[in-house]
């Protein structure tokens, strides 16, 4: 397994109904686990797990981190970024 991190251009700034529809779509991605007492959302498992996707809002946008291979973060992502982009109506990507 491999580390990945990486930030894409959605923001916390955004209208209430874009939040909703943010959290909607991460429960419809593959391997949706849980959002935690602090906003973090996962996927697969946590990091005490030996395979998960993590999502935190942070200063430029939200930044994602795995513990993944290569190629399952691949996949993985590229469902995110299209999943985003068509719940949030404009062109989510990494920053």
């Amino acid at each position: 397994m491999l580390d990945n991190e990486l930030t894409v251009n959605i923001r916390i700034d955004m209208h209430e109904e874009d939040i909703i529809s943010l959290y909607q779509t991460f429960e419809e991605l593959p391997g949706y686990k849980k959002k935690d007492h602090n906003g973090s959302v996962y996927w697969f498992g946590t990091e005490d797990d030996d395979i998960f996707v993590c999502a935190t809002f942070g200063t430029r946008g939200l930044f994602l981190e795995s513990e993944l291979s290569d190629e399952d973060w691949f996949v993985w992502m590229s469902i995110f970024l299209k999943k985003m982009t068509i719940a949030l109506g404009y062109q989510v990507k990494i920053i």
